[in-house]
């Protein structure tokens, strides 16, 4: 036949090609794979099955209507029926999605970190907040990021600020939990004098002991140990006449620094050491206060 698959069944049939028109059924197997195609033999493809479905189709609240054989479960204006997470009202119209819209019913939520309640839709479930996380790492230290939600990271990059071992200083290294706290490394420190006039800055390492300056000029230390003591039944202004000429000639051919300090005394006794060196061509000056202060003389070249 002309549609080459049917045959004409007749045997040694002498009629023309043209005239073996197949007026038989297609008999195709349809798209919607329930139906077989009853029109007449043709070529190309079937058409869509018209036929009334014997089966009932249901939206998913339930509601079943008779529908075209192959057609889409129909759309259904009811709210959607479905067992919700949350209590709320429900907006949204009966659909076949695999899950629901979310609920956008506004509610108060506490942040995952617990620092602070805020309003959010309902959907959010976990939400954060710009305050610092704050909760403790295992080396000590809280972490310091942004609120967030699980577990903290594991690697710190804080200051370690462990105590070092002679407990001078904080190791200012970064954070090595579990691991022992590197040797201290060169430090800024500063160097006193005894008397503590006198101060210098030097770099040393943690562990180094405490060392001092030689004291010098102007120096506490440095001036006791070289004032000669007022022997017994010796006037005191008798005395300091005989320090201040001493202290001045020495001054003068630079054998000793322009300065004299006089150890602490009462205030009559320092009124009489300002009288005497201002008598002597120098200026006076005390220092500290009571019961420690002190006069110092400056010889003016």
């Amino acid at each position: 036949m002309n549609c080459g698959r049917h045959q004409c069944g007749k045997h040694n049939c002498a009629e023309q090609e043209m005239a073996h028109l197949c007026n038989k059924k297609c008999m195709k197997r349809l798209p919607c794979g329930n139906h077989d195609c009853d029109q007449p033999c043709h070529s190309g493809d079937c058409k869509e099955c018209t036929k009334t479905s014997i089966k009932k189709l249901s939206c998913d609240c339930g509601e079943e209507v008779r529908g075209q054989c192959g057609a889409i479960t129909p759309e259904c204006k009811k709210r959607c029926a479905r067992v919700h997470a949350c209590a709320h009202e429900v907006t949204h119209t009966c659909h076949n999605k695999e899950t629901c819209p979310p609920c956008y019913a506004q509610v108060q939520r506490t942040c995952v970190g617990g620092h602070d309640t805020s309003t959010v839709y309902c959907y959010e479930d976990k939400i954060t907040c710009n305050v610092m996380c704050g909760k403790p790492l295992p080396c000590g230290h809280e972490c310091q990021e942004e609120c967030h939600d699980g577990i903290c990271k594991k690697e710190c990059k804080q200051p370690c600020l462990i105590k070092c071992k002679n407990g001078s200083h904080n190791c200012v290294a970064t954070c090595h939990y579990p691991h022992k706290c590197p040797s201290c490394k060169v430090r800024n420190i500063y160097l006193k004098c005894k008397c503590g006039n006198k101060e210098q800055r030097a770099l040393a390492l943690c562990t180094s002991n405490g060392k001092t300056l030689q004291c010098g000029t102007g120096c506490t230390a440095q001036v006791d140990s070289t004032q000669p003591r007022r022997g017994p039944g010796v006037d005191f202004e008798d005395w300091v006449i005989v320090q201040l000429q001493s202290f001045i000639e020495k001054a003068k051919k630079g054998l000793i620094p322009p300065e004299y300090k006089f150890k602490t005394t009462s205030s009559y006794n320092r009124r009489i050491i300002h009288l005497q060196a201002e008598k002597h061509g120098c200026t006076s000056e005390s220092f500290d206060v009571e019961p420690n202060r002190y006069t110092m003389v400056y010889y003016k070249k």
